[in-house]
């Protein structure tokens, strides 16, 4: 059975597909920031990121693509799985909180970096330190996979 065929996981299928969307929008962004990386450390060709926006390049690159693209892309596939393969459907409140959520975090995180308020690779490690933004917009994106978790969980156990 396709995506978008059946309309026992309606609701399922189209947050299915809005966050894989918004999963591959992450792997865009923070391909983009490699890319830069990339060219502007490889010899002959023109340095399109200076040595002090550097660090904000690493730190997007690795957020974008080791936690956000991550923790999106896994909510859309789980939740196309889990109801095909157990045939249960996945509230749709707690589907959406989930993500409003993870977009609502993702966005105060990305712009922490983008301001050039939070230079910390993807590690957090001290001394490294970013802006409370940053640290809150990612706990934000974490409760918003903790209420995706919660919601698929109860609709396999109920």
């Amino acid at each position: 059975m396709s995506i978008g065929h059946s309309t026992k996981f309606a609701h399922e299928d189209k947050f299915s597909r809005l966050t894989i969307a918004v999963s591959y929008l992450l792997l865009a962004l923070g391909g983009l920031f490699g890319l830069l990386q990339l060219v502007s450390r490889t010899p002959g060709f023109p340095k399109l990121v200076d040595s002090s926006t550097y660090y904000l390049s690493v730190t997007a690159h690795g957020v974008l693509l080791a936690i956000l693209w991550t923790a999106a892309f896994i909510m859309g596939l789980a939740v196309f799985v889990v109801t095909r393969d157990l045939g249960v459907n996945v509230s749709k409140g707690g589907l959406y909180t989930s993500l409003v959520l993870v977009v609502v975090g993702t966005a105060m995180a990305v712009l922490a970096i983008l301001s050039g308020q939070a230079t910390v690779l993807y590690t957090f490690y001290p001394p490294l330190y970013a802006s409370p933004p940053f640290y809150l917009g990612l706990a934000v994106v974490l409760i918003g996979t903790w209420v995706f978790s919660a919601a698929v969980l109860h609709a396999v156990w109920k």
